[in-house]
């Protein structure tokens, strides 16, 4: 495992059990999504683990079923396994949480298709960053070009990309891309 992805895991884990402690399933479910970014950039696995884990926390919380606090205590012992480098402890933990929440949420399943098509939607992000059209970073990741285009939307990344307008000039770059 990458030494910053680790740390990273650490830090979001961390932040996990205090939006848990808060009652805030709004930000444990956004805590996922940062660990997303990390497994579509380095395509770590445990890192779509992680995003799988604590989304389906997010879910637990919102419906306010399941022993939160026994998975706050597991989550406390994978926090543990990593800074102690015990990665095969992690994983098999990890693997542990994930089969448990199976066992008392059939949905889990949904869970994860709804994190791994996060993940593909944001590296269908860094593939339009690094200049393929939305058209051809959809079609390799399977996504539409709408989930594409609704996430790019919600960033900054086109204004990074062309740089800082005001609305004079958006309008005409707009005017320009349709010909008025």
């Amino acid at each position: 495992m990458i030494r910053e992805v680790k740390s990273d895991i650490i830090s979001v884990m961390k932040d996990v059990l205090a939006a848990i402690k808060e009652d805030d399933p709004a930000k444990v479910k956004e805590l996922s999504n940062h660990t997303i970014h990390n497994a579509s950039i380095y395509g770590d696995k445990d890192s779509l683990s992680i995003a799988i884990l604590i989304y389906a926390v997010s879910k637990i919380m919102e419906r306010g079923a399941g022993n939160i606090s026994g998975i706050t205590v597991k989550i406390s012992k994978l926090i543990l396994d990593l800074q102690k480098d015990n990665l095969k402890g992690f994983s098999y933990n990890l693997k542990h949480i994930l089969r448990s929440i199976a066992k008392h949420d059939v949905r889990l399943g949904l869970y994860i298709e709804e994190v791994i098509n996060q993940a593909n939607i944001k590296k269908g992000s860094k593939l339009f960053e690094h200049g393929f059209s939305i058209g051809k970073a959809s079609e390799m990741l399977g996504i539409t070009q709408w989930e594409l285009l609704n996430y790019i939307g919600k960033t900054k990344l086109p204004e990074e990309m062309i740089g800082p307008m005001n609305a004079r000039q958006r309008l005409k770059l707009a005017r320009s891309i349709f010909g008025v």
